[in-house]
């Protein structure tokens, strides 16, 4: 049932002839190589040019040469002042690592020749107490009532959890629901008062509550101080509290040295810009901060979700960028 392999007969003279033929043909190849370079090389009628060319040319600049001045600069010609430029790293800055500094050097001085790659090394080493700025921005619509109350829950254990990565760090605290208009949520006055009819918060479009801080107590209050809310359609209107969150940098505090992250909490859909036609807002957002100022520890509203549309996604990618913003995704399935 399991025969014998076969042996497999060789064939010495046609095995030599493909040998030859690989060797024949890749004498060619580097033939045609070599024919590139010099054709490349001697069309160039200035030093400049030359050098520009190609890296594999040179430049003779001896007075009462003859011949082509550019040339391959493998090749055998007799010139006594030949111009033949590399790339160098000319000088580097002396870093030591910081809380502030996790790479070195931090300055290199790179002089480059067209088509010609320079090396040199970096050292990276994460700090142990680079300075870390989060903010919380969680959507507190009724459908995340569980999700508030395991938040409570966790409140100190945030700041012990990342006080084991960095002691340099501050947190934040934000939330949103949608505009307060019709037909985002309900404009019924015993609705509008309590959306859930059992003692929900009124709802709000965003509202910040806690700056960056580096009190854990307080960033734990302003969390166990929140109440839920509710609206009625299914995308919820983060991107309002999204874009202020991003802009507002004094009002929540970002650091410019920190690395700023900014995590956006919710279960649903968002709304973004055109959705906003559909309650009467029909200017389309400037893109600018329009919350604030804080009076204290008292949080405050965005009040222009009446007359401004929803922020675009290209205008919360933009001003991430701008303020170098890390957004994390949390997404409740």
């Amino acid at each position: 049932n399991n025969p014998a392999a076969k042996p497999v007969s060789v064939n010495p003279p046609k095995m030599k002839k493909y040998l030859l033929l690989s060797i024949v043909l890749l004498l060619f190849a580097r033939l045609g190589n070599s024919q590139n370079i010099a054709f490349i090389c001697n069309a160039q009628s200035s030093c400049e040019e030359c050098i520009q060319a190609s890296p594999l040319c040179s430049w003779c600049a001896q007075s009462n040469f003859e011949g082509f001045r550019c040339y391959p600069t493998a090749a055998d010609v007799n010139c006594t002042d030949t111009q033949d430029p590399h790339g160098a790293v000319q000088n580097t800055s002396d870093d030591s690592f910081t809380d502030l500094n996790q790479i070195t050097p931090r300055r290199i001085n790179i002089t480059l020749r067209r088509g010609e790659p320079v090396t040199f090394n970096l050292s990276v080493q994460p700090a142990p107490n680079f300075p870390l700025d989060l903010y919380l921005l969680m959507d507190l619509s009724y459908s995340m009532r569980d999700d508030l109350d395991n938040l409570k829950g966790l409140g100190s254990q945030i700041a012990e959890t990342i006080g084991n990565i960095t002691t340099n760090f501050r947190l934040g605290f934000g939330s949103f629901v949608d505009k307060r208009v019709a037909p985002y949520v309900s404009t019924r006055t015993n609705r509008l008062n309590d959306p859930c009819l059992d003692g929900c918060d009124s709802p709000y479009s965003y509202r910040h509550i806690t700056s960056l801080v580096n009190n854990s107590q307080e960033f734990n209050a302003g969390i166990q101080a929140r109440r839920i809310s509710g609206n009625l359609d299914s995308p919820e209107g983060g991107f309002d509290g999204f874009l202020q969150s991003i802009v507002c940098q004094d009002l929540i505090g970002w650091r410019e040295t920190a690395r700023r992250l900014l995590l956006y909490i919710t279960d649903a859909g968002f709304h973004y810009a055109g959705d906003g036609k559909l309650g009467g807002a029909f200017v389309p957002h400037t893109g600018e901060c329009l919350t604030g100022p804080q009076d204290g520890n008292t949080p405050v509203d965005y009040e222009e979700y009446f007359r401004l549309d929803y922020p675009s996604i290209g205008q919360i990618q933009q001003n991430l960028r701008r303020f170098d913003i890390i957004p994390i995704f949390a997404a409740v399935s």
